[in-house]
C-alpha cells in the first residue's frame, strides 16, 4: 500500500470564506448606514470582529498544507507541532464525537506507554482539544473538514492497522 496524504477540504473553506465575506460586507454596510451616534459602536462590536474569520479563512487558503500523512508505519498529524502515531502501538481506531467535533479515537495496546483507560482519556479530552499546537494529541485525531470523510479515513487506518504491508 502506498502513502496517503489527506488535505483539509478546500471546497468547504472556499464556501465558508464566501459566506463570511458576504456577511462582513452586510455588517459594514449596516455600520455605514447607522445613525452617527450608533456608528462607532457598530464598527467596534459588529463590523471589526467580522474581519477575524475572513482573515483566518484567507490565511488557511493561502497556507494550504496537508493535514495527515499515512504511511505503512504510522500516521503523522501535521498540526502546529506535528506528532506521530505508530501502527505497531495501536490496537484500534474508533469514531468519537466530542462537543460537536468529529474525532478518530486512538486506542493503544496495553503494553505501550500511551495506554490509558477509556475513563482517563475521556476526562482529559477537553484539555487535549483546547491545545492549539496539537489538538487531540496523542489520543484523538480531528477528522472534520478533510478531503476524506471520517468513515473513509477510519476504514483506511484500520485496514493499515490490520494489514501493514
Amino acid at each position: 500500500m502506498g502513502d496517503i496524504t489527506v488535505y483539509p477540504a478546500k471546497k468547504r473553506m472556499v464556501v465558508a470564506l464566501i459566506v463570511v465575506i458576504v456577511l462582513t460586507a452586510l455588517f459594514f454596510i449596516l455600520a455605514l448606514c447607522a445613525p452617527s451616534r450608533i456608528a462607532p459602536l457598530s464598527w467596534v462590536f459588529i463590523a471589526m470582529p467580522c474581519l477575524i474569520p475572513v482573515c483566518r479563512a484567507v490565511y488557511l487558503l493561502y497556507k494550504y498544507r496537508p493535514y495527515l500523512f499515512i504511511t505503512n508505519e504510522g500516521i503523522r498529524v501535521n498540526s502546529k507541532e506535528p506528532w506521530e502515531v505508530r501502527f505497531s502501538d495501536v490496537e484500534q481506531f474508533i469514531p468519537i464525537s466530542h462537543r460537536g467535533y468529529q474525532l478518530i479515537g486512538i486506542r493503544y495496546k496495553k503494553n505501550t506507554p500511551y495506554w490509558k483507560s477509556d475513563e482517563e482519556m475521556e476526562e482529559n479530552r477537553k484539555e487535549r482539544m483546547l491545545c492549539q499546537e496539537h489538538p487531540g494529541a496523542p489520543y484523538d485525531i480531528v477528522a472534520e473538514n478533510l478531503s476524506m470523510s471520517r468513515e473513509e479515513l477510519l476504514e483506511v487506518l484500520n485496514k493499515r492497522l490490520n494489514h501493514p504491508s
